[in-house]
C-alpha cells in the first residue's frame, strides 16, 4: 500500500506541474482579492483589467497577504519573472498601470521581515482556485507522508512538535486526536470551527480565502490520525468569498482524489461538508457549534463530557481550530523539531494577529511565539497614527481584557499574559 500512495501522489505532482505549466500565460496579474479588499474595490479593478488585457494575460485572485492597508493590490510579473507591485489600486488606476503610466509602489519590507510566515506562506501570491499551483509548491506531500505513517505515529509527532490550539483555548491538539482514536466508538469525526465570530478577529477568513487548500491538507491528515471519516467545515454565515473558495477547493480535492474514497490509494475515506453558522458569537463555543450541526438550539451543552468522548450524535469529535489546522502540514514535512525551532522554549511555533485599530499598518501578521506587543505595534505596525496617543491595547478580544502602555513589552504566549486576566485569546 506504500508503494501506492508514493506512486499515486508521484503522478499527482507530474500532472499538476503540466497542468499548471499551460495554464500560465506569458504575463500574468494578481489582484489580491480577500474580504478586506473586497471594500475597497478590488471585484472592480479585477474587471476592469479583464476588460484591457489581451486574452494571452493570466489574471487570478489570489487572496489578500496580510497588508490589508496597501488594499486593493495588484502584481504584475512579466515573462521574465519580474514582479511590479502597485497598492492602493482604483478601477481608474487600471488603464494608467497596464500603459506604464504609474510606477510600481515600495514593497513594504518592514511589515514582512519582522513575520516567521509558516501558515500563511503564499497567502498574497497563491490561486485558491487552483490546486495544481498549490500541488507544484509541495502541497499535499504532507498528506501523502501522513499516510505512510499509523495514526499513533502522527499523534506523536505532533505530541513533539508542542503544536496548541489557535482558536484561543491553546489545548494541546495532539491530545485532542489522542482522546478521539482512544474512544471505542464510531464513526468519528472532525469538526473545523471558523465560525470566528468575535469582534475584531479576521485571522481565519485569511487563510480560507488565500491558502484553502493548506486548511484541507491539514484536515485530512486531522482526520486520518483521529480515525475520522467525516468532516464538517463550520463556516460564519456572513463569511461569503470563505465560503466560496473553501466550496472550490473541496470540490477541487475531489476530483483530483485528495478527497472521498480511497485516498492516494490509501484506503482511507473522509468525506468533507461545509455547514454554515446558526449565527451569533455563542457559536464559536464548541458544544454549540455541535447543537447548531445537529440542528438544536445555539447554546452550549455541559461538560463533561467532552466532544472526544461524546460530540456529534454522541460520537468521538474532535474540534480544531483552521490555523491550527493550517500548521500541520509543515510539521509533517518538516518534523517537530523544525517547528519547536520557532517561538521559545516553552511555546513553540507562530501565532495569526489580528491588527486593527489606530495603527499606521493594519492587517493579519504571523508572528513567532515570545514576540512582544511593542513590536507587534510598532515595528511591524508602524506605531500609531499621527497625533495619536495610545491608551490600551485589547490584546484577546472581548472576551479578554485591556492592558495599558506601560505593558507594551509583555511577549505573546498561550492563555494569560498579565495576572489581571488579560490573555491572547484568538490574537
Amino acid at each position: 500500500m506504500k508503494q501506492n500512495i508514493s506512486a499515486t501522489y508521484g503522478d499527482l505532482v507530474k500532472n499538476s506541474h503540466l497542468i499548471y505549466k499551460n495554464s500560465v500565460a506569458h504575463s500574468k496579474y494578481n489582484v489580491q482579492v480577500g474580504h478586506c479588499s473586497q471594500s475597497m474595490g478590488a471585484a472592480q479593478v479585477t474587471e476592469e483589467l479583464q476588460k484591457l488585457l489581451p486574452d494571452d494575460t493570466t489574471i487570478t485572485t489570489p487572496g489578500c497577504d496580510g497588508s490589508c492597508f496597501n488594499a486593493p493590490q495588484v502584481t504584475l510579473i512579466d515573462h521574465g519573472g519580474i514582479e511590479k507591485h502597485f497598492h492602493r489600486v482604483r478601477p481608474s488606476d487600471v488603464k494608467k498601470i497596464v500603459s506604464g503610466a504609474i510606477a510600481p509602489s515600495t514593497y513594504e519590507e518592514q511589515f514582512f521581515s519582522l513575520q516567521h510566515r509558516l501558515v500563511l506562506d503564499g497567502c498574497g501570491n497563491t490561486n485558491p482556485y487552483d490546486i495544481h499551483e498549490y500541488i507544484t509548491t509541495g502541497g499535499y506531500s504532507g498528506l501523502a507522508d501522513a499516510l505512510l505513517m499509523s495514526p499513533r505515529e502522527i499523534i506523536h509527532i505532533i505530541e513533539n512538535s508542542g503544536l496548541k490550539g489557535r482558536g484561543g483555548a491553546y489545548f494541546p491538539t495532539a491530545l485532542k486526536w489522542k482522546s478521539a482514536l482512544l474512544t471505542n466508538k464510531t464513526p468519528r469525526y472532525l469538526v473545523v470551527n471558523c465560525e470566528e465570530g468575535e469582534p475584531g478577529i479576521f485571522k481565519d477568513r485569511h487563510l480560507m480565502e488565500g491558502v484553502p487548500h493548506r486548511i484541507i491538507e491539514g484536515i485530512a491528515i486531522a482526520a486520518y490520525a483521529s480515525g475520522a471519516s467525516k468532516a464538517y467545515l463550520y463556516i460564519n454565515a456572513e463569511a461569503n468569498l470563505s465560503n466560496d473558495r473553501m466550496t472550490a477547493a473541496l470540490e477541487q480535492a475531489k476530483q483530483n482524489g485528495i478527497l472521498g474514497n480511497n485516498i492516494l490509494q490509501s484506503n482511507f475515506n473522509l468525506d468533507v461538508e461545509i455547514r454554515r453558522g446558526a449565527g451569533g458569537y455563542v457559536c464559536g463555543e464548541e458544544t454549540t457549534l455541535i447543537n447548531t450541526i445537529e440542528g438544536d438550539r445555539r447554546e452550549p451543552r455541559l461538560r463533561p463530557p467532552f466532544p472526544t468522548e461524546s460530540g456529534i450524535m454522541g460520537n468521538p469529535t474532535v474540534i480544531n481550530n483552521p490555523e491550527t489546522l493550517s500548521s500541520i502540514p509543515f510539521i509533517i514535512k518538516n518534523g517537530p523539531d523544525k517547528f519547536k525551532g520557532v517561538g521559545t522554549a516553552k511555546d513553540s511555533g507562530t501565532k495569526i494577529i489580528s491588527l486593527s485599530g489606530s495603527v499606521n499598518r493594519p492587517g493579519v501578521i504571523e508572528v513567532p511565539m515570545g514576540t512582544s506587543l511593542r513590536e507587534i505595534i510598532y515595528k511591524i505596525g508602524g506605531g500609531l497614527h499621527k497625533n495619536f496617543e495610545l491608551k490600551a491595547v485589547a490584546v484577546g478580544g472581548p472576551s479578554s481584557g485591556l492592558l495599558p502602555p506601560s505593558e507594551l513589552d509583555i511577549d505573546i504566549k498561550p492563555g494569560l499574559l498579565h495576572e489581571s486576566g488579560v490573555m491572547l485569546g484568538a490574537g
